[in-house]
């Protein structure tokens, strides 16, 4: 039952391609080109989207290909799914870590700690964020509030030419951002392991 549980969620596919993900956003982290801003001040690297792709990667596995399979399925179920989704979430950071390792240290892309400890963070609140999107709402609507932050994200990035806004995750690191990042994966850990989204599915 659990092997069954976790191969309907393609979670082999998702790691994949939160690996490529890494690999090839980060090789273009010195010469990234950007999304310019509505206020007109600064873009924002495309390299530094790389969090949202990676919780959007994760979030593709709340659900298992077949929904209709787990109505059924006994609600222990769920803190296998939490489980499962916490091991997608840490593994993605791992890949991240070691391909910020291993690309400084052969291609010299000229991240520094600062740059190192923003990424992660971000990546765990997108994680987070997404995650418990997909748990909480039905899958037409799910993606609206990942999506909304974004478009804010990109729309509004800099407060001058000089600092983000405190809140852009993308591109800053601080207090708020990593208080954020800590409530958002928690969130969606609790939500994973308690909101039955296979039977509020079925139900629709």
């Amino acid at each position: 039952m659990y092997r069954s549980f976790l191969s309907s969620r393609r979670i082999r596919t998702a790691l994949l391609l939160s690996a490529a993900m890494c690999v090839l956003l980060l090789l273009i982290f010195p010469t990234s080109y950007g999304i310019y801003g509505a206020n007109g001040i600064r873009d924002t690297p495309l390299t530094r989207l790389l969090p949202v792709a990676l919780g959007a990667l994760a979030a593709s596995c709340v659900h298992p290909v077949a929904p209709a399979m787990e109505a059924t399925a006994p609600t222990r179920l769920l803190r296998v799914r939490a489980l499962s989704l916490a091991g997608i979430m840490a593994t993605q950071l791992l890949l991240l870590a070691l391909g910020m390792v291993l690309l400084q240290t052969t291609a010299h892309i000229g991240l520094t700690a600062r740059d190192a400890a923003m990424y992660l963070c971000a990546t765990a609140l997108w994680q987070g964020l997404c995650c418990l999107s997909v748990a909480l709402s039905a899958r037409a609507v799910a993606w609206i509030p990942p999506l909304a932050l974004l478009i804010l994200l990109l729309l509004y990035p800099w407060r001058d030419a000089e600092h983000p806004v405190m809140w852009n995750m993308l591109l800053t690191i601080n207090h708020l951002t990593i208080t954020l990042s800590a409530v958002f994966l928690l969130g969606s850990l609790v939500a994973l392991g308690t909101v039955d989204t296979a039977r509020r599915d079925a139900r629709r």
